[in-house]
C-alpha cells in the first residue's frame, strides 16, 4: 500500500528495495549494511562507512 499511496500521492514518486538500497551503498564504499523492519511495514537501513 506505501508503493501505492507514493505512486499516487507524488510526482515521480517511487520506493526502492532493501536489495537496491543495500546495493547501492556498499558500492558508495559502506563497508556494513543492515536493515530492520519497523512498525507499520517500514524499514530502517544503516551502514557504516
Amino acid at each position: 500500500m506505501v508503493s501505492l499511496n507514493m505512486l499516487i500521492d507524488t510526482e515521480g514518486g517511487s520506493e526502492y528495495t532493501v536489495a537496491d538500497a543495500t546495493t547501492w551503498l556498499a558500492e558508495a564504499g559502506f563497508s556494513t549494511v543492515n536493515s530492520r523492519p519497523l512498525i507499520g511495514g517500514y524499514t530502517t537501513i544503516y551502514a557504516t562507512k
